[in-house]
């Protein structure tokens, strides 16, 4: 939440953004990148749940 800590309305920001199928595939490349225990079928879910396929 600190990236958007100086914007009204930074909490809707965040949820809007991540109903963003190209924000969701983005964070699901960093995540099998930077996670070396990174759960690609958990992270299916996560992008399911959000509302975006992935």
């Amino acid at each position: 939440m600190d990236l958007v800590r100086g914007f009204d309305g930074g909490s809707a920001l965040i949820e809007q953004a991540l109903r963003n199928k190209d924000v969701m595939l983005l964070l699901g490349v960093w995540e099998q990148l930077s996670g070396p225990d990174s759960n690609p079928l958990e992270f299916e879910g996560i992008g399911s749940e959000a509302g975006q396929a992935v």
